[in-house]
């Protein structure tokens, strides 16, 4: 027997905000998509940009063509007096003729003895920004525990789904008998239930951010590994879960483009498939829209429908337990590019 949980009867004053957490998620992607998250993502976006174009065509300027320049045509500027310019000892009147200073490299080219974009750097190289892998950093922990608080989430809201479709029924029977105001009656109603999806719209906001951090590391990797491999840009790791339609296969093609670069380079014979995985997560997010819709549409004491909370927490565990094991692989690949680089 499911839990009856607790309930209470709020005023029609406080009505709206029961109505919001009611509809916890789509309230929440709204106001944090229109107010914070698409002016920030606006400015990730510029900054991935930059690194992109840097990671393909290399800095504008060699690093170190100055200093050897300077090292190789004699004494450094002197400093002289107010208002007389200084020159170096080359230029004075008297001395030698100047070295003549050695031809730079083309435009874009990496400084002498430097690895070029994209490749592990040789015997006897300096480690410079190419050859220098991210590890996950614990990223992979974090994405791990706040994916299974989420489960969790969606399992007591299974549970306690039956006994709130029960309260919400009773509520609209009782008002109706006394006032007709059934509609309104069970819409103010606050069970177990409602909390339960007031504490996931945190949870979930949390997963995706921190979700997010962690893809970027990685594909930060495997762009420096393969730079024309990645079929979808930074913002898109960001975007990607939330924007309708293109949500349904742009994360997939950025897990698989990150696996299919910095696995093998890591090691691995054959990157893991995420076909299982996303077919789990579409079948969770399918059932999750569609009681979403319901509590929109349907009559208060409709709104929640117990079958559809129950498969969607089926689904949720079973893209848990896939998911787990796709952030431990990817988590694992970055941190032997971390501490070794690539193999090949």
């Amino acid at each position: 027997m499911v839990s009856t949980g607790a309930t209470v009867a709020l005023p029609e004053s406080v009505l709206p905000v029961i109505v919001l957490a009611n509809r916890p998620l789509q309230f929440a992607a709204t106001i944090t998509l229109t107010i914070v998250v698409v002016p920030w993502l606006r400015l990730v976006r510029r900054i991935y940009a930059a690194q992109e174009r840097l990671a393909v065509s290399g800095p504008s300027a060699p690093v170190g063509s100055l200093s050897r320049m300077s090292n190789q045509s004699g004494d450094s500027p002197s400093p002289s007096g107010y208002g007389t310019p200084s020159s170096p000892s080359y230029g004075k009147y008297g001395q030698g003729a100047p070295t003549p200073p050695t031809a730079t490299q083309p435009y874009g080219s990496p400084p002498d003895n430097q690895p070029v974009w994209g490749q592990q750097p040789q015997d006897g190289q300096p480690q410079n920004g190419p050859g220098v892998f991210q590890a996950s950093g614990g990223l992979g922990t974090a994405v791990i525990v706040l994916s299974g608080l989420l489960t969790l989430c969606s399992w007591a809201s299974a549970l306690l789904s039956s006994s709130a479709d029960r309260q919400l029924e009773a509520a609209a029977a009782a008002a109706a008998v006394a006032a007709g105001a059934a509609d309104r009656s069970a819409d103010t109603l606050f069970t177990s239930y409602h909390m339960v999806g007031v504490v996931g719209v945190p949870t979930t906001l949390a997963v995706w951010i921190v979700t997010c951090i962690w893809l970027s590391r990685a594909r930060e990797n495997a762009l420096r590994i393969d730079p024309n491999g990645q079929r979808r840009s930074t913002v898109w790791v960001w975007l990607g879960w939330l924007v309708p339609f293109v949500s349904l296969w742009f994360p997939k093609q950025i897990l698989d483009d990150t696996l299919k670069s910095t696995g093998p380079a890591a090691g691995d014979r054959e990157p893991p498939s995420t076909g299982w995985y996303w077919a789990a997560w579409i079948v969770m997010n399918l059932l999750s829209n569609a009681q979403l819709q319901s509590s929109w549409t349907a009559a208060p004491e409709d709104a929640v429908v117990p079958q559809l909370e129950f498969a969607a927490a089926i689904a949720t565990t079973v893209a848990l337990v896939l998911w787990v094991f796709l952030v431990r692989r990817i988590s694992a690949a970055q941190d032997r590019l971390a501490a070794n680089g690539a193999s090949g």
